[in-house]
């Protein structure tokens, strides 16, 4: 009798928890989060900012004909601190870029970092991090299925250049001015799929009919904010006002409010969809409900599981004093990226040896050379982008893969920036420290088709640059 009274009182509580997730989930899509931070017009001067008309939750219209979103109450809670009144233009994203191009704006919400279409524009740190995915109203089982579907993505957007085009799914891709039209588009039957961010997709499937997520994570990017090239001296001042609010708080808060929702709660629908589940009729309810919970915990599990494994292997692949990645790891991840290559695309392996390191060490002892280590493996990844691969190849040498340039100027572009970086010292037990680095580089397919071929001849052209005064870069 008490198993029995206890199992009816889970039911209950299932079905409480049920209709509760349901309450929740009409909640969240009717109430808006008021705005907390306005523009200021007391101040001398004023930005013009440009973001994306819809780009919801960032940014976008409400109900009431207000300018809400994540994007804009940042950037009017940071034109608090700068003291500077903000004027927030919505455009469609191609015009924002224009915008910021003709020099008609001063900041732009929401760029991607190291976007192929934010080269001319001066990026803040990052303020928030999404996930691509495609949305349709039809799951596809594999990826090979993509490559007979028609995918629509934003113009102005990278979208293009940062997955479509890579994975060879660009001859039937067509891009869209607004998010608006992409997603139109899906609706009519133009296009088969579009390329969003999650949270973006989520609001605005439902907005403009039944589409939803159609498959796993493709790609995460952070997105910031841009300055233009007039504007550049606004950089420092940025960071520091957004560091302040990070610290202060604030956007910790504005994530939970605008962006968490969508990133990280699955609604009870989108949770059945995704594992497959199918809500046959409503008086099978509690039944579905026990499911749900079991399912739920499982899935829970594998989860956690899968995240202790990842963590694991990203342990295992990274180098325990740089946290770069190591040697082994770094070269498999070279030789899978060119055996997946064909002699069309273009990629650089740069090998780089720090000049003088022995004195270093002599200088500052061990504990001050490992701390120069781990500074330039810092330095190293903040001169190439995302995708590039840093590797500590051993000792005081240092690789890395850069992947798919467009010629050798962008190379010695990052170079270049690299060397500069350099030039303003390091800091090490209280001490300004120059470090100068000898740089060897093997283009690929030119100087080489295989791993050992492309690293034997960065190598030799390395020692080459060492032999002739050290300090500089060689690009065989």
């Amino acid at each position: 009798m008490k198993n029995k009274k206890y199992y009816i009182g889970a039911v209950i509580g299932i079905i409480s928890l049920f209709f509760y997730l349901v309450l929740m989930r009409y909640s969240f899509k009717n109430k808006l989060p008021l705005m907390e931070y306005k523009e200021n017009n007391n101040y001398l001067e004023t930005l013009i900012v440009v973001t994306d008309v819809d780009f919801e939750p960032y940014s976008f219209i409400d109900n009431k004909n207000k300018i809400v979103g994540f994007d804009v109450e940042l950037i009017y809670s940071l034109g608090e601190i700068l003291k500077k009144n903000i004027d927030l233009r919505l455009l469609p994203w191609s015009e924002c870029i224009k915008a910021i191009e003709k020099n008609e704006a001063d900041l732009i919400l929401g760029v991607v970092t190291g976007s192929k279409y934010t080269q001319n524009i001066y990026s803040s740190i990052p303020v928030s991090k999404d996930s691509f995915v495609l949305f349709g109203t039809k799951k596809y089982s594999n990826f090979d299925e993509l490559y007979d579907k028609k995918i629509a993505y934003l113009k102005g957007s990278d979208s293009k250049n940062l997955f479509l085009k890579p994975y060879k799914l660009d001859k039937k891709a067509k891009g869209y001015n607004s998010y608006g039209e992409a997603f139109k588009s899906i609706k009519s039957g133009e296009n088969d799929f579009i390329l969003a961010t999650y949270s973006v997709g989520r609001r605005l499937g439902k907005k403009y009919g039944d589409i939803n997520a159609v498959g796993q994570i493709l790609v995460n990017k952070m997105f910031s904010i841009g300055v233009s090239e007039n504007n550049k001296y606004l950089i420092e001042e940025l960071d520091k006002a957004i560091i302040q609010r990070q610290r202060d708080g604030t956007i910790e808060k504005l994530t939970s409010k605008w962006l968490k929702r969508y990133i990280e709660v699955i609604s009870f629908k989108d949770f059945l969809l995704q594992h497959s589940m199918v809500l046959v009729i409503f008086i099978a309810i509690i039944l579905l409900s026990i499911i749900f919970v079991g399912i739920y915990i499982y899935k829970k599990e594998i989860s956690l599981s899968q995240e202790r494994e990842y963590a694991l292997l990203e342990y295992v692949a990274r180098d325990s004093l740089t946290k770069v990645y190591n040697r082994k790891s770094g070269e498999q991840m070279i030789k899978q990226i060119i055996d997946e290559s064909t002699l069309s695309s273009y990629h650089a392996f740069i090998m780089i040896d720090i000049d003088n390191f022995k004195n270093i060490n002599e200088t500052l002892g061990h504990d001050g050379g490992d701390e120069v280590l781990v500074q330039i493996a810092k330095i190293l990844k903040k001169a190439f982008n995302d995708f590039d691969i840093v590797i500590r190849m051993g000792g005081d040498e240092f690789s890395i893969f850069a992947v798919d340039y467009k010629d050798i100027n962008s190379i010695e572009k990052k170079l270049k920036k690299l060397f500069e970086i350099l030039k303003e010292g390091i800091v090490i037990k209280n001490k300004a420290v120059t470090i100068t680095l000898s740089i060897g580089v093997a283009l690929y397919p030119k100087s080489g088709i295989e791993f050992q071929e492309l690293y034997e001849n960065a190598d030799k052209i390395l020692y080459e640059v060492k032999n002739s005064g050290k300090n500089n870069y060689k690009i065989l």
